[in-house]
C-alpha cells in the first residue's frame, strides 16, 4: 500500500503588537483560526523589526513548506478588510521615506496570483466589508509580503496579504490616548473573513493539484 501523503500546509502569519497598541488583531485572529478541510494549519507570529523579519520569514517558509500562505497585519486607519494585490521592494521606518539602500532584491513589483477581486466580492456578500488595495505601504506589512510573494513565485503557490482594522478595544484605547477615533471590527468577524479566504485559497489549490494529477 502506498504511503499516504501528508496534508498540504496552510501557513498563516501575524505580527506582534506595535505603534503603541496593546495587542495586534492579527494575533487574535490567528489564534481563532481553524484548519480548512484537508489541510494542516501552521501559525507564525512575526517580529516588528525589519532585520528580524528578513531572517525569520524565509526560515519559516522553508520549514513549513506551505501549499498556500495568508499573511495578516494591522492597518489602523482601515474601515474594513484590505486585500493587497501587490508588494514593492522599497521599505522605510514609519514617517520616513525609503533611502536608496532600503530596497529588497527583486523586481519592481510582485503581484499575488489570486483572484482577490472575487474574494473581496465574496466577503462583501457575506456581510464583511472588504476591498482590494493597490498599496501595502512601505512598512513591515509590505516588506514581509514582498518576501512571501518571492518565495511563493519560486514554489508556485498562492499567497495573500490581508490588512485588518483595529478591534473595538484597540480603537477605544487609542481614543482615550489620542482623542482620535479609529474605525474598528470585532475579532469574530475578522476571523470569519480569514476563514472564508483560507477555504477559497486552499480549495483553489486542491483543484489545481487534482488537475495536475489527472493529466496524462
Amino acid at each position: 500500500m502506498p504511503a499516504r501523503r501528508p496534508p498540504p500546509v496552510l501557513l498563516v502569519t501575524a505580527f506582534e503588537p506595535f505603534g503603541g497598541f496593546s495587542s495586534n488583531p492579527s494575533m487574535e485572529v490567528l489564534a481563532g483560526l481553524r484548519a480548512p478541510p484537508g489541510c494542516r494549519l501552521v501559525r507564525a507570529t512575526l517580529p516588528v523589526a525589519f532585520a528580524a523579519a528578513a531572517e525569520s520569514v524565509p526560515r519559516i517558509l522553508d520549514q513549513a513548506r506551505p501549499a498556500a500562505v495568508i499573511s495578516l497585519g494591522l492597518a489602523a486607519d482601515s474601515p474594513g478588510l484590505r486585500l493587497e494585490r501587490l508588494a514593492n521592494p522599497l521599505w522605510a521606518e514609519p514617517g520616513q521615506s525609503p533611502r536608496p539602500e532600503q530596497r529588497l532584491e527583486g523586481p519592481g513589483v510582485r503581484f499575488t496570483t489570486l483572484d482577490i477581486d472575487d474574494l473581496a466580492l465574496r466577503l462583501c456578500r457575506a456581510g464583511l466589508p472588504a476591498a482590494v488595495s493597490q498599496d501595502a505601504g512601505r512598512y513591515l506589512c509590505n516588506f514581509v509580503y514582498y518576501l512571501v510573494l518571492g518565495w511563493s513565485a519560486r514554489h508556485q503557490i498562492p499567497a495573500l496579504f490581508m490588512h485588518l482594522p483595529p478591534t473595538p478595544r484597540l480603537a477605544a484605547e487609542h481614543a482615550l490616548r489620542t482623542g482620535r477615533i479609529l474605525p474598528s471590527m470585532d475579532v469574530e468577524r475578522m476571523t470569519r473573513a480569514v476563514q472564508i479566504a483560507a477555504a477559497q485559497i486552499t480549495a483553489r489549490r486542491a483543484r489545481k493539484a487534482a488537475g495536475a494529477t489527472e493529466s496524462p
